[in-house]
């Protein structure tokens, strides 16, 4: 690679991110501390910019993000024009990310169920669950360093689009 593609990739402003945490369901204690996760990330390494919000007139343009994460929960009240804006981002390039409960929102919009790959179906039981990591050179790996056993709450999906998925 040439050194000045290299420059500039290190003097490009950081990607926005606009982190959706409105709960119209459940509310998680555990918001607060994944928005400070996100800002530290982008603190650390310059490469991000967070926009945390509950409020969902923030999907109405989402011209200057380069990516939507949600962390939300429930019906969420969008309106036809804000469901077509965030499809029609995701069509044109912009990234999209679903954080934990993510999959027990908006029921009622198929699409929203297509975007995010499977549904929420319920927490049965915690029990002891093996984890096999497919890849073990991938760079989330080290951060998430665990026992072949662990006790974990588990998370049942519905209509899984995931090819390696052994929830």
């Amino acid at each position: 690679m040439p050194s000045w593609i290299l420059l500039l990739a290190l003097w490009a402003p950081p990607e926005k991110i606009l982190y959706l945490t409105h709960s119209a369901g459940f509310r998680h204690d555990s918001l607060p501390v994944s928005q400070q996760a996100l800002f530290d990330i982008g603190a650390r390494t310059g490469k991000l910019q967070i926009t945390a919000t509950e409020d969902l007139s923030a999907l109405n343009n989402l011209s200057e993000y380069a990516a939507v994460a949600f962390f939300t929960s429930g019906e969420l009240a969008l309106s036809d024009t804000q469901k077509e804006s965030l499809l029609a981002f995701i069509r044109n390039g912009g990234g999209f990310a679903g954080f934990h409960s993510a999959t027990d929102t908006l029921y009622t919009w198929p699409e929203y169920g297509d975007l995010i790959g499977a549904r929420f179906d319920g927490h049965p039981w915690t029990q002891s669950v093996r984890i096999d990591i497919e890849d073990p050179d991938h760079p989330s790996v080290p951060i998430s360093r665990l026992p072949s056993r662990s006790p974990k709450k588990s998370i049942s999906f519905v209509n899984s689009h995931a090819t390696k998925c052994e929830c």
